[in-house]
């Protein structure tokens, strides 16, 4: 009954988003989606503000639903998979059919260009 009773006392002072806000109860906390376990709280009788993670009340009502600021990158909550192919394919039909059309020009380039040294330059 004393437990139940500590967890429904708005006693607790949040510092968030360069605001103090509060009094909440745990409950209430727990309830509100921008406190993670690196949020500052207080409550009267503590000497100054500390993050939710070295308040051992706070953290022990709140771990089941707060995560680490760090948390959301190493845990995605939904997963992209990715196929990457390091390498395409080459298409060596495309590179042979280029080389073979290149040295057949080059030979009749320089064929033609002999004829006509030959026929007009003699």
């Amino acid at each position: 009954m004393i437990q139940s009773q500590s967890i429904m006392t708005k006693e607790w002072y949040i510092y968030i988003n360069d605001n103090r806000e509060g009094p909440y109860s745990p409950e209430e906390l727990k309830a509100d989606t921008r406190i993670t376990l690196n949020t500052l709280a207080w409550k009267p009788g503590m000497n100054s503000w500390l993050p939710i993670r070295e308040i051992p009340e706070l953290r022990k009502a709140l771990s089941e639903t707060l995560l680490d600021d760090n948390d959301m990158l190493q845990y995605p909550q939904d997963e992209l998979t990715l196929e990457v192919n390091p390498k395409p394919p080459t298409r060596w039909w495309l590179v042979a059919i280029v080389v073979i059309f290149t040295l057949i020009y080059s030979v009749y380039s320089g064929l033609w260009l002999a004829e006509w040294i030959n026929t007009y330059l003699r």
